[in-house]
């Protein structure tokens, strides 16, 4: 990384210190969708996650929406199967600007799964800025920031986060 994505990345991680969790007031029942955020740079990672999402959709009346992040500049005629950002999309403060994911963050959310491995912080920061009831995070740097927390150990695969997660979910969903 250069010095002004070390200083970006810095100055995120000092606000996100400072951040607490804020659970949004919406209604259990006038919410139906799950938010998805994570790292995209792993193929396997993507393919684990959107097995996820379609587990879920498969096993609840729950659409969900994915959003990735890059953590590299990307031009415009990269593409993904999800909505994503990258280092492009954010400001000299490490903020993310970007108008889908002002879309994704407008969407109320039941369930925001935080699947990003590397611990990002400014994943954590679009985290933070999602409506969402329960918001649920990987061994986050900041768990101050989440409500449930999956405790990753190194010798768990991703295969395995997402079998954990997916038992979460069903009792979160089942409460």
């Amino acid at each position: 990384m250069s010095w002004k994505e070390n200083l970006a990345d810095y100055l995120l991680a000092i606000k996100l210190r400072h951040k607490q969790l804020q659970p949004t007031t919406a209604q259990h029942s006038t919410i139906s969708n799950l938010g998805i955020l994570l790292a995209a740079e792993s193929i396997d990672h993507q393919q684990a996650v959107r097995h996820f999402a379609k587990e879920i959709e498969k096993n609840y009346p729950i659409s969900t929406h994915i959003f990735g992040f890059v953590n590299k500049k990307l031009s415009e005629k990269v593409t993904f199967s999800f909505p994503h950002f990258s280092r492009t999309d954010m400001d000299w403060s490490g903020i993310p600007n970007n108008n889908k994911l002002e879309l994704f963050l407008q969407r109320p959310y039941e369930v925001l799964v935080n699947f990003d491995l590397m611990n990002y912080n400014v994943i954590h920061y679009v985290s933070h800025m999602t409506l969402a009831k329960h918001k649920l995070a990987l061994s986050p740097r900041f768990p101050h920031l989440y409500d449930i927390v999956i405790d990753r150990k190194d010798s768990m695969d991703l295969d395995s986060l997402v079998d954990k997660t997916l038992d979460i979910f069903g009792k979160i969903t089942l409460a």
